[in-house]
């Protein structure tokens, strides 16, 4: 795991942690005002505890050492090596061992969702190193040379509606993530929203998806205008699901509150203006290898249960509509502590099950496909989407994410994306034959394989027979 993941992952466990320590001592503070902070015998020993000035004095450099720590994270993320002159373009550089020549099968269902288009805009490039000529040239690749991946190889007519930059931007992902050696970066933001290997290959057909994956769409939605519906909507992260499940396993609802509001202020940063105006807010969330989402509705007065699943087990139903029932209350909470004028309304709101027309009983890895989907299209009513219950045109839905969050204007790295996006374009020429020699050779040794299989096998038979032949 890279560093920048790990540092965002230490920033989340301790945040809310020092945050509460810092809250406790300044209420002390407070509370003592000018008086002596001397103990006295009527004081408890944890009033005590957080009175004592060296305490203060402590968590003050804690403080300190800990907004220094992030911006040296954020210093180190936003660092880009330089890199050496190019190797030779031969055989071990490429990779030639991806597809080993293996016989993929097309897909025959052409897909017909319409193609998203997300990040069409050019961004003013962070890098003198960047060309800055680059996005235009990028936007104008028309022509199609082939492709490398296994996935863009096997599923080139179901994506043929995509633009040929996103087609590019698919080949060169998938590619360099099928790579056992691949050390790839294709999206960031900030130190808390990182997408590597391991989150590009969930987006494969029959995978689960990963929560970065999810949280960088939810990004991506909320600032860059992607959703189809007409009413404004913030959608949080998926950060606050464990705690939902702890919630869900021993029920304690004020821990379940005091870690959705350290998850929720985390993600919200700067935004609690779009908060107080949006007409719905989306809670998504996982529970056991399965994602739903709550959403408040303040224009219907309605909690939404958004589920791509229809149980008829009354128990598998009655979990997943009490989670969104605890969210709901937690929620309720956090918008009183940040003034939002509908907040206590939200409590007597109807909780509402959407029965979509793609819902069914059965599990599949396709939870967080629906779960994006729903996210970009839900606008308070059931809508339909043409062939949404077709695996193929879900596997199309997954390449339009991808492609869509690496091209957003919200990926701190998308120039440099789209640089080496471009520069292996130009190069898979020389790829496609070292690709289709490698094949051939393999073919070659199946065949002369199978070719002395076929001479031994005669021999034997041969054998057999003048041995018989002697002794008739």
């Amino acid at each position: 795991m890279s560093m920048g993941r790990e540092a965002a992952e230490f920033s989340n466990k301790y945040t809310s942690k020092l945050t509460h320590l810092i809250e406790k001592t300044r209420a002390s503070k407070e509370n003592v005002g000018g008086t002596s902070s001397t103990p006295t015998p009527e004081m408890s020993d944890s009033q005590s505890f957080f009175m004592d000035e060296r305490l203060h004095k402590y968590v003050d450099d804690l403080q300190q050492n800990f907004v220094v720590t992030q911006k040296l994270t954020n210093a180190i993320l936003s660092c880009e090596l330089l890199s050496p002159d190019p190797p030779v373009r031969d055989e071990a550089y490429y990779g030639v061992d991806v597809s080993e020549g293996e016989e993929i099968e097309e897909d025959r269902v052409v897909g017909n969702e319409e193609e998203l288009s997300s990040a069409m805009k050019s961004v003013t490039p962070k890098s003198k190193r960047l060309r800055t000529d680059l996005p235009s040239r990028f936007w104008n690749i028309t022509a199609d040379i082939g492709y490398v991946s296994k996935y863009m190889t096997k599923y080139k007519k179901s994506i043929s509606k995509m633009s040929q930059p996103h087609k590019e931007i698919l080949d060169y992902c998938f590619y360099h993530s099928e790579k056992d050696s691949s050390l790839e970066r294709y999206y960031r933001r900030g130190y808390y929203l990182l997408i590597e290997k391991i989150d590009i290959l969930s987006m494969l057909p029959n995978r689960h998806i990963n929560v970065q994956i999810i949280n960088a769409w939810c990004n991506v939605i909320n600032h860059d205008s992607l959703c189809d519906g007409v009413r404004s909507r913030f959608i949080f992260s998926l950060d606050h699901s464990d705690a939902l499940i702890e919630h869900m396993a021993v029920e304690n609802s004020e821990k379940l509150f005091s870690n959705c509001k350290s998850s929720w202020d985390y993600w919200l940063d700067t935004t609690m203006d779009r908060l107080c105006s949006v007409d719905m807010i989306f809670i998504p969330f996982q529970v056991e290898n399965h994602y739903a989402a709550a959403v408040v509705d303040f224009i219907d007065a309605k909690v939404h249960y958004l589920d791509n699943r229809k149980y008829s087990d009354s128990v598998v139903r009655v979990t997943f509509c009490d989670a969104a029932e605890a969210l709901r209350k937690s929620l309720s909470s956090y918008l009183i502590s940040k003034n939002h004028p509908k907040a206590k309304d939200i409590l007597t709101f109807e909780l509402e099950n959407i029965p979509f027309p793609w819902q069914t009983s059965r599990a599949d890895s396709d939870c967080g496909v629906y779960l994006m989907h729903h996210m970009k299209n839900f606008d308070g009513v059931v809508y339909t989407s043409p062939d949404m219950n077709k695996a193929a045109v879900r596997n199309v839905l997954r390449a339009q994410i991808v492609a869509s969050i690496i091209l957003s204007n919200e990926n701190e790295i998308r120039l440099q994306v789209i640089d080496k996006a471009y520069t292996f374009y130009k190069e898979k020429p020389t790829l496609l034959k070292l690709l289709a020699k490698k094949k051939k050779e393999k073919n070659d040794e199946f065949i002369e394989r199978k070719k002395k299989e076929a001479e031994e096998k005669m021999k034997n038979m041969s054998e057999i027979k003048r041995g018989k032949t002697k002794i008739g």
